[in-house]
């Protein structure tokens, strides 16, 4: 039995890397989609430095709302959203290394049985 609970363990914290994994892409994918949609004079400036929450499954519509301030700032532990029955925290953090880089890192938290688990993508925008 305790073999049986152990796999059922195992499989449980795949899924939810996978999912975790899934989630951090589709926010590189996200913030790739705006910066070539948006010039570099409108995406730079639209992400100052700092940190970033965004507590929903899904991304805002549009880099303009990511502007707006709305989701500047670290999360809460309620900024939590939903995902195939799993709790997840999504935090992006923005960097200017200089004028013309903008470096982003995405981190996807969850808990399981032993803690909280991180997984972080990074991903550098350049002016061009």
């Amino acid at each position: 039995m305790a073999v049986m609970s152990m796999s059922i363990r195992l499989s449980e914290s795949n899924e939810k890397r996978l999912l975790a994994l899934q989630k951090a892409e589709e926010t590189v994918e996200y913030f790739k989609r705006e910066r070539l949609l948006n010039p570099w004079s409108v995406f730079f400036p639209a992400l100052p430095e700092g940190s970033y929450c965004f507590p929903a499954a899904s991304m805002p519509d549009s880099l303009q709302l990511v502007a707006s301030g709305e989701y500047f700032g670290t999360c809460g532990p309620e900024d939590t959203f939903e995902s195939a029955g799993y709790e997840f925290q999504r935090e992006v953090q923005i960097s200017h290394p200089d004028s013309s880089t903008l470096l982003l890192t995405v981190q996807l938290s969850w808990m399981q049985a032993n803690g909280e688990k991180t997984l972080s993508l990074q991903q550098e925008y350049k002016e061009y």
